[in-house]
């Protein structure tokens, strides 16, 4: 729709094994956004949510959000993806510059930043860390 994509999808699992063992029914929906806003920029948003008719966490929800700029003749990409665990309220987020030095080899640069008290993230929340890579395709 113009500038915009609109998704989403929706399944059911009749039989799904859950954690701990237990099977139950479970189902599971998806919405996203993207907008390619002009002048390299791009956002995402998306939320997946999932039931389970068992069990003491019967409703979990996730979010992504994504924003990107290219910069430089599209040499250089800067972005950040974030990953929240809407149900517990934690984050997972990782900023990133990437640069082309030519068409086979890449620099980029990055910070991944977790937080979170509970949850899906709880146990990376000391794993924050400043990283670089050298990418090389061929």
């Amino acid at each position: 729709m113009g500038k915009f994509v609109v998704r989403g999808e929706v399944a059911e699992y009749l039989d799904e094994l859950q954690t701990g063992g237990a099977r139950a029914a479970s189902t599971n929906a998806l919405i996203g956004l993207d907008w390619y806003a002009g002048n390299d920029w791009t956002l995402s948003a998306q939320y997946s949510h999932k039931y389970v008719a068992w069990g003491e966490h019967r409703n979990t929800g996730l979010s992504t959000l994504r924003i990107s700029k290219d910069l430089l003749h599209n040499t250089l990409a800067l972005q950040t993806f974030a990953y929240i665990d809407v149900t517990n309220g934690g984050v997972f987020n990782r900023l990133s510059a990437d640069y082309a030095l030519n068409d086979q080899l890449h620099t980029i640069v990055g910070y991944d930043f977790f937080h979170a008290d509970s949850g899906m993230f709880a146990i990376y929340k000391k794993n924050s860390e400043l990283w670089v890579k050298l990418k090389y395709s061929f």
